[in-house]
This record gives structure tokens, C-alpha cells and sequence, in this order.
């Protein structure tokens, strides 16, 4: 039971709310997804041993970090873009112009880097998913 619970103490996505000034410093910090860049998901297997478990239960906690941080920055992302769309529909002739500057601006600085995420992202939540499900069903079976 030790490795579900240490997947459970963590694995509900979300994210802490940051601001635009956090996103841009973190902006060259690639190497926290880095590593799983180019990397196919791995298949997950039923669990047919304790120590298939722990390999499991590590693996999870090596990558959810990386996940939830993702997560947090690509949600923070996408309220930054629709803060700006609502600040279009609702501006006069300057505030849209503004608006639509700032929208040109982020799309240049966070464009490859959002959708090099995505894709990690994407990939991490199904592997993740299917860590989480083989854990469960191993427990529920040794229970």
C-alpha cells in the first residue's frame, strides 16, 4: 500500500495560480521536461511482482513533479490568453490594440516552448494514468 499512497498524496492535477513575470523567468528553464522530450511513453504492463510495483511507484513519483509543473504552466498559459481575448472583446479602439500587441508578444516568446510541453504533457498523463491504474489494481489484488 506505501506506493498508492504516495501516489495519491499527489496525483490530483492542478495548479497554484503565477503570474506572467514567473512564466517568462522560467521561460528558458527547459530542463525541468527536458528529459522527456522525444521519449515514447512506456508500456505499462499488468504488475506481476513486488519489485515490478516499486519500479512503478518510482517511476510515478520521478514524473509527476515534472507533470503537475507542466500542468500548472500550461493552465496559467491559457488564462493569460483568454484574460487578453476578454480585454479585446471588451476594449475601446486603444485597448484593443494593446491587447492584441500583448497576444503577438506572448504568442512569439511562448509559442515553441507551450507546444514542445503539450506534446510531453499529453503523453506524460497517459503513461501516469496507466501507472496509476496497474498500481491500484495490484493493491486491490494483494489487498
Amino acid at each position: 500500500a506505501r506506493g498508492l499512497q504516495r501516489i495519491q498524496k499527489g496525483s490530483s492535477a492542478g495548479g497554484h495560480k503565477r503570474g506572467r513575470a514567473a512564466l517568462e523567468e522560467e521561460g528558458s528553464d527547459d530542463e525541468f521536461f527536458a528529459p522527456y522530450e522525444g521519449r515514447a511513453p512506456e508500456r505499462v504492463e499488468p504488475i506481476a511482482s513486488v519489485e515490478q510495483y516499486d519500479r512503478y511507484c518510482a517511476a510515478y513519483q520521478r514524473m509527476y513533479p515534472v507533470y503537475k509543473r507542466m500542468h500548472a504552466e500550461l493552465s496559467q498559459n491559457g488564462r493569460e490568453f483568454l484574460d487578453l481575448e476578454e480585454r479585446y472583446k471588451a476594449g475601446d479602439r486603444h485597448e484593443k490594440s494593446t491587447a492584441e500587441g500583448e497576444m503577438r508578444q506572448l504568442l512569439r516568446q511562448r509559442s515553441r516552448r507551450i507546444a514542445r510541453m503539450d506534446r510531453i504533457f499529453g503523453a506524460m498523463h497517459e503513461e501516469l494514468k496507466a501507472i496509476k491504474r496497474e498500481v491500484c489494481a495490484f493493491q486491490e489484488a494483494h489487498a
